[in-house]
């Protein structure tokens, strides 16, 4: 699971850090020029995206074991903060948002207050996270109904999913922008088979 359930999550903290911390860094400066990637200065796991009116938003946002709680909550407040200063950067058309809990009523602080601000910026917004391990798509999430939000199923059985920002909404497309696809494999995972998921479908359109 993620690093706060690890048996030594300093241990496992520094494992992220070294090894996919700063991931993008691995592909060149010059490469990732156009693609605007920022850091929060104050918690450099949180990062920002940034093209053609898109927003994507990285944040250390976790289920498990609560191993502190100031610590927690003071994540909670470094995270939306870096939320406000992100959207608040571009002029944006879309936002995804990644995080890998699926949320439980001891993250409603921070989601609910995701939630007021996803509902004024009135763009399609998806966020994405693991967590479940089990195929998962909620339109209207918190009652907005601009946010979705999809649980991906377990990484070791499922396949990768594919998402892609369309240019302009497409009447097609529940949310207008988004469509989320993955294609579905006889081990019973994906979006196809595991628990939670559309048996009868490979492709969710958001």
């Amino acid at each position: 699971n993620d690093w706060n359930d690890c048996p030594q999550s300093d241990v496992a903290w520094g494992y992220f850090s070294n090894y996919l911390g700063r991931f993008e860094e691995l592909w060149g400066e010059k490469k990732l020029n156009h693609l605007d990637v920022r850091r929060q200065p104050s918690r450099d796991e949180n990062f920002s995206m940034y093209k053609d009116g898109v927003l994507f938003l990285g944040m250390n946002i976790v289920n498990g074991e609560v191993h502190d709680a100031i610590e927690w909550m003071e994540r909670f407040e470094d995270n939306f903060e870096w939320f406000l200063e992100s959207v608040n950067r571009y002029n944006i058309r879309a936002l995804v948002i990644f995080g890998h809990a699926n949320p439980r009523d001891k993250h409603s602080s921070l989601f609910d207050l995701f939630a007021t601000e996803i509902e004024k910026l009135a763009i399609p917004t998806l966020y994405m996270c693991g967590d479940s391990h089990a195929w998962l798509v909620k339109h209207k999430y918190k009652g907005v109904e601009n946010w979705t939000k999809v649980a991906v199923d377990m990484g070791r059985y499922a396949p990768p999913v594919k998402v892609t920002v369309v240019e302009e909404e497409d009447d097609d497309l529940m949310l207008g922008v988004f469509k989320v696809e993955c294609e579905s494999r006889d081990t019973g995972g994906g979006c196809g088979g595991g628990a939670g998921s559309d048996p009868d479908s490979w492709e969710q359109l958001c």
